[in-house]
């Protein structure tokens, strides 16, 4: 049986059941492992703002367990809403010993992209003169800076640079012709002080005279 201090720390659910016995649904669980000392539900504590504290609820994952408790995660889920629905669906299945559902939590003091900050690691309006870089935008939600980018000798149209968890870059060099978009490379974990040398790596151009 799961502890309830468990569920309360780690924001998860999951069901143990055994052949013969009735199937489950999320009330009858949440009923099950209800909070005698406070009256609190498991749905309840779980989205109580001490258990969140610090961060913000971004998916909820989908995962079930073998006898030897190895998990594989079925799925990701952008909401509670849609993981419960596959959580239904797979309790209602004898071929998983455990099925349990969790959430992934994510930093609200993540590092955000600052684009002008960026721009000058990259080079500032050196780097714009030299490569024809043009038509920057800022997509926040990914936490990405795309710009087009002047004919160079490796077919590169377009960059796509995404600030990381890890206060590191992610560079995309992309080929971009009637619509269709190619990665031509990646260059992953990339230090401020390596763009520049990496871009011209990735694209022939210089930055800087």
């Amino acid at each position: 049986m799961i502890k309830m201090k468990k569920l309360l720390v780690e924001g998860e659910f999951n069901y143990d059941r055994k052949f013969g016995e009735p199937l489950p649904t999320l009330k009858s669980f949440e009923d099950k492992h209800q909070n005698k000392s406070t009256g609190e539900s498991v749905d309840e504590a779980t989205s109580s703002k001490d258990l969140f504290s610090g961060y913000k609820v971004a998916k909820w994952e989908v995962y079930v367990a073998d006898e030897n408790g190895k998990e594989k995660i079925m799925k990701v889920a952008k909401s509670k809403r849609a993981g419960v629905i596959l959580y239904n669906k797979l309790i209602n299945s004898d071929n998983y010993h455990e099925v349990g559902m969790r959430v992934v939590k994510e930093s609200v003091n993540e590092a955000r992209l600052d684009p002008k900050q960026l721009l000058q690691q990259l080079g500032g309006n050196k780097f714009i003169a030299m490569t024809g870089a043009k038509n920057l935008a800022v997509d926040k939600s990914k936490n990405e800076l795309h710009m087009k980018i002047g004919r160079n000798s490796k077919g590169v149209s377009h960059l796509r640079i995404k600030l990381t968890g890890a206060d590191l870059y992610d560079m995309e060099f992309l080929q971009v012709r009637a619509g269709n978009v190619k990665v031509k490379s990646k260059e992953k974990g990339v230090y401020a002080d390596q763009l520049q040398k990496l871009f011209t790596k990735n694209t022939g151009m210089y930055t800087s005279l």
